[in-house]
């Protein structure tokens, strides 16, 4: 996947530990979101309150060199949209 985890988070995530906000955002925005992956436990993670609130941007194609020598600290790039499918995230790892 191209979306960083921490290490040890899946571990965690395994064993069940596993904090509220997963199930709180998942119950607002899985209308949204189209999961492509097998592995649940990305999932799950992807869903967390620290992965999200924030932290996920969204910019055009063309603005990203502007924005990577803009910020200073490491960002990963881990998507595009597209018009295949309109409003939605689509998760394919």
């Amino acid at each position: 996947s191209k979306i960083p985890i921490y290490d040890g988070v899946r571990e965690l995530l395994e064993l069940g530990l596993i904090e509220p906000g997963i199930s709180m955002n998942w119950q607002a925005f899985s209308d949204r979101v189209i999961i492509n992956n097998r592995e649940n436990i990305l999932t799950k993670a992807v869903f967390g309150s620290e992965t999200s609130g924030g932290l996920v941007i969204s910019l055009p194609e063309a603005k990203l060199n502007i924005f990577k020598q803009s910020y200073t600290v490491p960002f990963w790039v881990i998507g595009k949209v597209t018009e295949t499918n309109p409003g939605k995230v689509v998760i394919n790892e």
